[in-house]
């Protein structure tokens, strides 16, 4: 790719030029910034919870991984126009909660979840507080752990 056009890309499309967490979430809408902030802000709360920066490949480029002990929990796509969140959750995870007690739009990313290989890959477009809260608390029902807040 020349040069001019790798420049005009947005941070998280390159894999061949590592950008700061910073780069990145500048590159995301003002309104969804403070998405992004609110949601890595929560799970930073999560004792234990480490951040890291990685590419993981196409359609998640250069994103965030959030895991406690080696073990990822979560990852922050910061998807310019588009972020999004998106958990791994086990079977035996979503087993020991019930779905009624969750949100609707929670429910629904649950529940049309791709499997993959023992694990859902629930996803969701970050849009509202309210919905960062809920996936936060739910991340936390996840873990069987209280966050920090």
């Amino acid at each position: 790719m020349p040069a001019s056009i790798a420049a005009e890309s947005p941070a998280w499309q390159n894999q061949f030029a590592q950008p700061s967490i910073d780069s990145l979430i500048a590159d995301v809408e003002e309104e969804r910034r403070k998405l992004l902030d609110l949601i890595r802000e929560g799970l930073l709360a999560i004792d234990g919870c480490e951040e890291s920066l990685g590419w993981h490949g196409i359609p998640w480029r250069w994103s965030l991984a959030y895991s406690i002990k080696n073990d990822a929990r979560a990852y922050l796509v910061p998807e310019p126009e588009r972020p999004v969140i998106a958990m791994p959750i086990r079977a035996t995870e979503i087993d020991a909660i019930s779905l009624r007690s969750l949100s609707r739009p929670i429910r629904e990313g649950v529940v049309n979840a791709a499997y993959v290989a023992g694990v859902l890959w629930a996803e969701w477009e970050l849009t509202a507080a309210t919905q960062v809260q809920d996936l936060l608390a739910f991340q936390s029902k996840l873990l069987g752990v209280s966050s920090k807040r």
